[in-house]
């Protein structure tokens, strides 16, 4: 199990960071309301901005494009935001869907008494989260990862708090991995 951490935020921002030996990935998780034009997807240090694009010029990208600019961002690519102008964000994001190998998780930030709870994961201060099992609600998902993650017995859902998107690389395969995140606090148990 991952070292458990609490520490006080000021606010609802901040940033996780992952890695493992098959690829080190930093991604920066904000909770925010996403437009419903828009939607971002973390590559290594990029945040990639799928946009509407202005009726007058059209889309500059296409599917094939996308994908050869992840792969780009995955190598060395150092800008923190780039916007891509396409005909439907809401399309790209699942074209995407089903040209990259999609991963579904869920995890949580846990909050209490203005406190919030991290893991340490390969040396990296990090929110709970993992996988969703066979047969198991997002929701059920997030609560598990939480409690195997960080020890505690089933905290509650307080509300959803969205869903990001990063992409990486394993075994030289683009993944694209659906986070869905829920504010939680401490069972009444506890």
């Amino acid at each position: 199990m991952p070292e458990v951490h609490v520490k006080g935020l000021s606010g609802l921002s901040f940033t996780a960071c992952t890695s493992s030996k098959y690829f080190a990935t930093f991604v920066a998780i904000s909770f925010f309301v996403m437009s419903k034009q828009n939607y971002t997807i973390f590559i290594n240090q990029t945040a990639l901005v799928l946009t509407k694009s202005p009726q007058k010029y059209p889309p500059i990208l296409d599917i094939k494009n996308i994908l050869k600019l992840a792969n780009k961002f995955l190598k060395d690519f150092k800008e923190q935001k780039v916007e891509l102008p396409v005909s439907s964000p809401a399309k790209t994001l699942l074209l995407l869907k089903k040209h990259i190998r999609l991963i579904v998780a869920a995890g949580g930030l846990v909050e209490e008494n203005n406190q919030y709870l991290y893991i340490l994961r390969n040396g990296f201060w990090d929110l709970p989260k993992g996988k969703i099992e066979h047969g198991e609600t997002i929701a059920q998902g997030a609560v598990r990862e939480v409690s195997e993650e960080s020890g505690i017995p089933l905290p509650v859902i307080v509300k959803n708090m969205g869903v990001t998107y990063h992409i990486y690389k394993m075994n030289q395969r683009l993944i694209l991995k659906e986070t869905h995140w829920y504010l939680m606090r401490l069972s009444e148990k506890v």
